[in-house]
């Protein structure tokens, strides 16, 4: 189902920790593939990183990213289209 190694652009090798695996499939069923797992790394009080397809990496702690907050930036979009279409602007 996941794949325990991925390739970076700096040509290294990184072993997911169960830990990490853990958090992916937490957040694969919310957010599907519309971000890169690639740098999931799972520390106890620490955010985790994600990278949006649009924006690039961002952070946050688990607890938000599992309420399906996903990228602020692709949030603050979605946000204003969502007001805009309530005010029929």
């Amino acid at each position: 189902m996941f794949s325990y190694f991925f390739q970076n652009n700096y040509s290294d090798e990184y072993e997911f920790t169960d830990a990490d695996l853990n958090v992916i499939r937490i957040l694969r069923p919310i957010y599907g593939n519309e971000y890169d797992f690639s740098k999931v790394r799972y520390k106890k009080h620490f955010k985790i990183t994600l990278v949006c397809p649009q924006h690039g990496d961002f952070s946050s702690s688990l607890k938000i990213l599992s309420l399906g907050s996903g990228c602020p930036q692709c949030n603050k979009r979605r946000t204003l289209n969502r007001i805009s279409k309530h005010l029929n602007i």
